[in-house]
């Protein structure tokens, strides 16, 4: 058999790769493997764990890209090969159940539906949530339950300010909350911020029973999307004063910010069609989002990648002038990128953090 026929065909099969999302969608090859690229670095510096399968020959590969993952990426891997586990299994369950089932003993719930667990066992009155990296301050919940007792407007969602920190407790932003009254002005404020957290809400157990729970299709965005179903049924109120600590650092899941592009986008998709009066400014924040992934993006190398998320952005809204500034500077190379994030610095540093558009996964801002 001719090698340089093997080589072509080889190259015809890969050129004809066809790559789908989880919806079913079509995605590019560079877009594609850009995409496993981030989920594999966000599943390492999360300290999560990557499952592998296989039966026959497949079992090998299995134990072979286990070997390579946890040597060369320093993943935690497992292998589910094991001849008396497959036996024994499809023995008192199901031939079809030799991987499912000891997947679903090791495989643990996302946040969502951890949340989702605790709201099911609730008996309370309240329930709130605390994120494992954020700390509550002193009389976070009794000033949330003296709101919901004192307040006429019958409030189903009560949330408080909060410190954004570092590793090492150092404050460096702060979320006040909302102090306006105005539901429909509050609702476009969250739409385009989208500065929330599981852990400075509070709501009645009346308002889960009519909202439903929280949505575990989100890997992120899950907390953002239960306050706009919220935000639709009932009055949410802010205490304008940070009590709760919200933590930022290496492994956090808002920092991995290419892995959970999908969820960013379909949660402002999903909060459009809950307030449908958000789709008057939908384009804009989609080309917000673009811009910002694009630049993101450029920092990491991916030149071609990068353009292409800055031209999306451009097509979204042609008056997004930060996406065309970023894009011609993208032609000047390294340097031009280099230039813009020190344009950023300078921003930062004269008009305070709330002014920076960008942060990259590096810290540069």
């Amino acid at each position: 058999m001719n090698w340089f026929n093997n080589i072509s065909k080889l190259t015809t099969i890969l050129e004809n790769l066809s790559v789908r999302d989880r919806c079913g969608s079509e995605l590019g090859h560079d877009e594609s493997f850009l995409s496993w690229k981030n989920r594999t670095v966000a599943i390492r510096n999360s300290g999560r764990r990557v499952f592998l399968i296989g039966n026959g020959a497949s079992a090998s590969m299995a134990s072979h890209s286990a070997a390579d993952l946890a040597k060369n990426g320093r993943i935690r891997t497992e292998v589910f090969t094991d001849f008396s586990s497959v036996t024994a299994t499809a023995n008192d369950i199901s031939y079809e159940q030799i991987f499912a089932e000891p997947l679903r003993l090791k495989m643990t719930e996302g946040i969502a539906a951890t949340r989702n667990t605790g709201m099911g066992a609730s008996k309370g009155k309240y329930i709130a949530f605390l994120d494992q990296d954020d700390i509550w301050l002193n009389d976070k919940l009794k000033n949330q339950i003296q709101v919901f007792e004192q307040a006429t407007e019958n409030p189903g969602m009560v949330c408080t300010g909060m410190y954004f920190v570092d590793s090492v407790g150092v404050v460096f932003r702060q979320f006040n909350g909302y102090a306006y009254k105005d539901q429909r002005k509050m609702i476009k404020d969250m739409f385009f911020s989208s500065i929330n957290s599981g852990s400075i809400m509070m709501i009645k157990t009346e308002c889960m029973n009519a909202v439903g729970l929280f949505d575990e299709d989100f890997v992120a965005y899950d907390d953002f999307d239960y306050w706009m179903r919220t935000a639709k049924k009932f009055n949410i109120q802010y205490i304008n004063v940070p009590l709760v600590k919200k933590r930022f650092h290496g492994s956090n899941t808002s920092l991995h910010n290419l892995s959970v592009f999908p969820d960013t986008i379909k949660a402002y998709h999903k909060a459009c069609q809950t307030h449908t009066f958000l789709n008057k400014y939908k384009n804009k924040k989609l080309a917000d989002i673009y811009c910002k992934y694009g630049f993101e993006i450029l920092t990491d190398n991916n030149t071609k990648m990068g353009r292409k998320y800055l031209l999306t952005a451009i097509h979204y809204s042609y008056f997004c002038w930060q996406a065309l500034l970023i894009y011609l500077f993208s032609f000047l190379g390294k340097s031009g990128v280099d230039l813009l994030i020190l344009m950023q610095r300078v921003k930062r540093f004269i008009f305070g953090f709330s002014s920076g558009i960008y942060v990259s996964k590096t810290g540069r801002t």
